[in-house]
């Protein structure tokens, strides 16, 4: 007689997975704690309980969106107040005195190019 099913099928995580498929997680989790208890788990109950405790990592799509520098805003607003009388790099000094949570002179120059494509971005769009 032909054997049914896959070697691996359990009943209690097919039904977990229902649970988690239709957004039923808290009772998706008492019934793999339920199962753990029992001893009676299986290899393919145990991996879900895993994935319970510690999702697997999603790669996430498209192109990474990396945050603003700290203060970019300010900075930039300041740098185009201390750039009308002092040359770039004194303003830069200056703004790191100024600014010292932001991080160092690398920090304050990245704010500043943020800062200018954003007001760049911002009179096209007004032109627009």
């Amino acid at each position: 007689m032909a054997k049914l099913g896959h070697p691996n099928f359990s009943v209690a995580a097919h039904e977990i997975k229902r649970l988690l498929a239709e957004g039923r997680r808290d009772e998706a989790i008492a019934k793999v704690a339920q199962q753990l208890r029992a001893s009676d788990d299986d290899e393919t109950v145990r991996r879900i309980a895993a994935d319970l405790l510690v999702p697997a990592k999603v790669k996430k799509r498209g192109a990474s969106r990396k945050a603003a520098p700290p203060y970019w805003l300010e900075i930039g607003r300041r740098f185009d107040e201390l750039n009308e009388s002092l040359n770039e790099g004194e303003a830069v000094e200056k703004l790191c005195d100024e600014f010292p949570a932001a991080g160092g002179d690398r920090t304050i120059r990245k704010a500043i190019k943020y800062y200018k494509t954003a007001v760049a971005a911002d009179k096209a769009g007004k032109d627009s």
